[in-house]
């Protein structure tokens, strides 16, 4: 009987491990519309879908022969739906060879079209980041010959493209002004060690932060900056990003474009996490919203970070002029003068990023993260993006 038992539960537990293994995925999904388009393997193989937003059936929108790469390993974003144009860009490698290319194909299906053939054939490509107002992308192309990297943008709608930098250390565009007349760069060299630079379009640039490493003298300790994600403000005059500069676990700094070598930085105030971790990436929303990642105790915490009501003190529960409490919610303070200048919503010098009042988000991280606890799916949409944001249960 004890046998019996115990082949019983040997069985139950390998069928629940090839269940697990054997989940269909659906990663990445973007809400445009009344449609939502996200990759899955649902045919056997990452393809990508498109689905109506309230329920029915993955419509799937490439050859049934092709294949899309896992998107946590392509390095970028896979696609980006561009609806003015009624395209998807994304990136297609050859038989699982790695070297990604972009592609265009309509919003409802189809045979893909190569972007601009001549300029990413022979190369490893990455789409950097995506401009939706302007439909401006950016790459970083790798090349199979020598070590280089070159920061490209392509007009997507014009197919005009423009080489903008090229370096051995990356050159990845990290941040723009609004009307992409200035672009902000980043070579890494090692761990923290990050230096930020503008191009002039001329194969020329212009030092923001740091000292390049052919420029420095030998046996000197280079300052780690820890430079991750950032993202140019409203106004074109500066970048918020996140830094090491000022917390080994990370925070928000403002870097003025006139100033070089100055980073302010930004007090954050209200969060509502407790535990040990470090902040990982500030990411732009719509308008003045940001999603803040914490990655606290195996866990990320996420939140919606915005400017609170002009008629809403500041201050965290107090009244606002109009008599009625403001909500505690988490908020980027411009408490400096410089911060001040970081334009979301006019020169109003209250102006802060908050998120929702008691509303805080987790999401359980990967199997080596030994202390995460259990949280439960749940789903925040952001600028035409799912957000996989697991609610605390």
């Amino acid at each position: 009987m004890a046998t019996a038992a115990a082949d019983s539960t040997a069985g139950l537990t390998a069928n629940r491990i090839e269940a697990l293994l054997s989940a269909r995925l659906f990663v990445e999904p973007q809400l445009v519309g009344d449609r939502l388009y996200f990759v899955s393997n649902l045919s056997g193989h990452l393809s990508l879908y498109s689905m109506d937003a309230g329920g029915g059936v993955p419509e799937p929108l490439l050859p049934p022969q092709m294949a899309l790469q896992n998107p946590e390993l392509v390095g970028g974003h896979l696609f980006h739906v561009l609806p003015r144009l009624g395209r998807i860009v994304f990136m297609l490698d050859s038989n699982g060879d790695e070297n990604y290319v972009p592609y265009l194909v309509p919003l409802e299906g189809g045979f893909p079209e190569p972007l601009a053939a001549e300029t990413f054939r022979g190369s490893r490509s990455h789409l950097t980041d995506v401009d939706d107002a302007t439909e401006t992308a950016y790459f970083a192309v790798e090349s199979r010959e020598e070590s280089l990297i070159t920061a490209i943008r392509v007009d997507l709608a014009a197919g005009d493209v423009e080489t903008l930098f090229q370096s051995p250390y990356g050159a990845f565009v990290s941040a723009w002004t609004p009307d992409h007349s200035r672009v902000i760069h980043v070579d890494g060299y090692t761990m923290g060690d990050v230096v930020l630079y503008e191009s002039d379009g001329h194969g020329g640039r212009r030092m923001l932060y740091g000292t390049p490493i052919e420029e420095r003298d030998p046996g000197t300790e280079p300052e780690l900056t820890g430079f991750r994600s950032s993202h140019g403000t409203a106004s074109g005059k500066g970048v918020l990003l996140t830094t090491t500069l000022f917390d080994d676990t990370g925070s928000f700094g403002y870097l003025d474009l006139e100033q070089p070598g100055v980073v302010e930085p930004v007090a954050i105030s209200g969060v509502v996490h407790e535990g040990v971790g470090e902040l990982e990436a500030i990411q732009h929303l719509e308008g003045d919203r940001f999603a803040l990642v914490y990655n606290i105790d195996g866990c990320s915490w996420v939140y919606d970070a915005r400017r609170p009501h002009r008629r809403c003190d500041p201050g965290a529960g107090r009244a606002g002029r109009s008599g009625r409490r403001c909500p505690a919610r988490p908020s980027l303070r411009e408490g400096k003068r410089a911060l001040r200048r970081l334009v979301l919503h006019g020169d109003d010098a209250h102006s802060a990023l908050r998120s929702r009042s008691g509303r805080h988000f987790e999401t359980r991280k990967t199997d080596e993260r030994a202390r995460a606890r259990t949280c439960t799916a749940a789903a925040l949409i952001r600028r035409g993006r799912l957000l996989r944001v697991p609610r605390r249960p």
